[in-house]
């Protein structure tokens, strides 16, 4: 029975990639369409039906957990990386729009990073920190518009137990902009699709992700020295969220 449902959700995942370059082609003509008659809503709400189809498509349902505690914009959003699943399960999940900080590689694919460029997804490069601050310095004019971003504390996707040391980066984003953060914890995303792993969700025919809002921290009235504070605080408050109610 096992190399049944092993065989099955191969042959779909083979389907899956044809399906997700097409379907992504597809969505990526609408959202710029969309961009360009300056349709944000429209555009975020195109992205949130494209990470809707792909993992439809692969058997895998997005669940929700205390939404509530979403706040008002602007907000920096950090997660835990296991999976590219993550990405698609933030962006069904998340009712406001937000901006992801993707590795600058993702930006030199044809059409897909032209979209991601104007879609105001942010390039980071990673082998140089001092191109990183810059650019977080850079988006001033965008945090006052209310634009909330994403970005992974870990610093990329992590195979280990438990999480990551975190990276100093996403708090100085966040104390340069006074802007409250909301921790994130996707749950079994990397059952879905290991790093390491070209196709999603073999073995099972269906799985879900369960995307969990955890209470905001507020930045206002901090300062560069609280760095390491508020590292432990985040990493703390996910630690404690890793098994799931």
């Amino acid at each position: 029975m096992k190399i049944i449902l092993f065989t099955l959700t191969y042959i779909r995942a083979v389907f899956h990639w044809f399906w997700m370059v097409i379907f992504t082609i597809f969505s990526i003509f609408i959202i710029l369409l969309l961009e360009l008659m300056n349709n944000k809503k429209k555009s975020y709400q195109a992205m949130r039906f494209w990470a809707f189809g792909l993992l439809w498509f692969a058997g895998i349902t997005v669940k929700s957990k205390n939404r509530h505690n979403i706040p008002e914009k602007p907000f920096l959003i950090m997660f835990n990386h296991r999976s590219y699943v993550d990405i698609l399960a933030l962006f069904q999940s998340t009712p406001e729009r937000i901006h992801f900080g993707a590795k600058k590689i993702l930006f030199s694919i044809p059409l897909l990073g032209f979209a991601m460029k104007v879609a105001g997804h942010i390039s980071i490069n990673r082998e140089n920190p001092k191109d990183v601050y810059r650019l977080y310095n850079s988006l001033q004019k965008r945090i006052e518009k209310g634009d909330c971003f994403v970005l992974s504390p870990e610093g990329g996707r992590h195979t280990g137990s438990g999480l990551a040391r975190f990276k100093k980066g996403p708090f100085i984003f966040a104390l340069n902009y006074q802007i409250k953060i909301l921790p994130v914890f996707i749950h079994k995303a990397e059952e879905c699709m290991p790093k390491g792993t070209w196709f999603f969700n073999i073995g099972a025919l269906k799985r879900t992700v369960i995307v969990e809002y955890l209470p905001t921290v507020d930045t206002k009235g901090m300062d560069q020295n609280n760095i390491k504070k508020l590292q432990d605080q985040v990493y703390e408050n996910m630690v404690n969220h890793q098994i799931i109610e």
